[in-house]
């Protein structure tokens, strides 16, 4: 199976701009800051490095697979990826049925990064898409899928930590 969904790191840059997401068949290129996630002190508060960052994120993957394993037909949400200044990134995610999923990219100015604690994502919530950019392409994915590519990208953020 092709890996649908990606993250990698940026070799070039840390903290801001230093993650790529990448959903190739709906042409999603987005760039990403985890600097949220570096300095999150709701999450190993004295320590602000890669490894923290790469635990933190790891930590919302499995979040992410737990919330998308309980979906039900027609229920959606919103898991934030991108924490800026400005604005969060996320994925939408809506059950077309129990096992087959819609995932779409967007960003709102609703809330901003520091208005959340990187590691809790559950803190996003659908309230929030009110003042939204989402794309209108969609990648169309069996919840098996999502889940082994979102598996994989945690293998993966792990693998760039013994870098």
């Amino acid at each position: 199976m092709n890996i649908l969904i990606s993250l990698n790191f940026s070799e070039e840059n840390e903290w801001h701009k230093d993650l790529y997401l990448n959903i190739p068949t709906i042409d999603v290129e987005e760039i990403l800051d985890t600097y949220y996630f570096l300095i999150d002190k709701s999450f190993m508060p004295n320590l602000e490095n890669k490894q923290k960052v790469i635990l933190s994120l790891t930590d919302n993957f499995k979040y992410w697979i737990l919330r998308t394993e309980a979906l039900n037909k027609g229920e959606t949400v919103a898991f934030p990826i991108d924490l800026s200044d400005e604005y969060i990134g996320f994925l939408l995610i809506n059950a077309l049925d129990e096992n087959v999923l819609s995932v779409r990219y967007g960003s709102t100015q609703e809330i901003t990064g520091w208005q959340i604690n990187a590691h809790n994502p559950e803190q996003f919530d659908l309230k929030y898409l009110n003042d939204t950019d989402i794309s209108d392409s969609e990648l169309i994915i069996t919840k098996e899928d999502f889940i082994n590519d979102i598996k994989r990208n945690i293998n993966n953020l792990h693998a760039a930590q013994s870098l």
